[in-house]
C-alpha cells in the first residue's frame, strides 16, 4: 500500500483486549483515570492499576505494559529477559516493514513525539498519542496520530491516522502489523 502526500484514516480500530482482560463486556462501572508521570501514562480504572503507556526513548516503541485483568493479574509477558520474540512488548501498534524498514521486529524506532491527555477521567478515559516512525537517517518518514480511548470493562479503542513526512511511504504486504498483544505464558 502506497501513501503518498495525504493523510490516511485508519478509521476506529478495536482493540478487544476486554475479551481477554474482563468476564464480560458490560459488566463494568466506574471511571478511567488517566495520570502523565514523565514518560508514561498511568491508567487506572476505579483507582486501581490497569496499564501504562511507555514513551521512554529507551525502547524502539510506545506500548502498554502491563496490562492487568480486572483481578489485578498482570495478563502480558514479563518484559525482561524474554526467551522469544523481544521486540513483543505488552500492547503495541506496529506494522512490519514500511519503505523497507522493519519496524515491527524494532529494526526501526517509532519515537514518541507528544501526549495529550484529552479526557483524563471518565468512561470512556482519552489520550492521544502523536509518534514519529523514523527513517534509516532519524528523521521522520511517517507521523502516526492515534486517538486511544480506554473504557472502565478494559475495552481500548483506537481511532489512527498515519501522514507521510517525507515523500512516498510504502507498507510492505508482510504477515506481521497493527496491532499486537503478547500475553504471558
Amino acid at each position: 500500500m502506497k501513501l503518498l502526500a495525504r493523510p490516511v484514516a485508519w478509521g476506529i480500530c478495536w482493540l478487544t483486549a476486554a475479551a481477554l482482560l474482563a468476564p464480560a463486556i458490560d459488566a463494568a462501572e466506574g471511571k478511567v483515570k488517566l495520570e502523565q508521570k514523565g514518560d508514561k501514562v498511568q491508567v487506572s480504572i476505579d483507582g486501581k492499576p490497569f496499564t501504562t503507556y511507555h514513551t521512554s526513548a529507551q525502547y524502539a516503541k510506545p506500548f502498554f505494559h502491563p496490562v492487568r485483568s480486572e483481578g489485578g493479574t498482570v495478563v502480558t509477558r514479563e518484559l525482561e529477559n524474554p526467551k522469544d520474540h523481544p521486540h513483543h512488548k505488552g500492547v503495541w501498534l506496529s506494522i512490519d516493514e514500511v519503505n523497507g524498514i522493519k519496524f515491527w521486529a524494532e529494526q526501526g524506532t517509532i519515537r514518541n513525539a507528544k501526549v495529550e491527555l484529552i479526557e483524563p477521567q471518565g468512561d470512556p478515559a482519552r489520550l492521544r498519542v502523536t509518534n514519529h516512525w523514523l527513517g534509516t537517517n532519524g528523521k521522520p518518514i511517517l507521523e502516526e496520530v492515534s486517538d486511544i480511548a480506554i473504557y472502565p470493562n478494559r475495552l481500548m479503542s483506537y481511532d489512527i491516522r498515519f501522514t507521510p513526512v517525507a515523500g512516498e511511504v510504502v507498507f510492505e504486504d508482510t504477515k506481521e502489523g497493527l496491532f499486537g498483544i503478547r500475553v504471558a505464558n
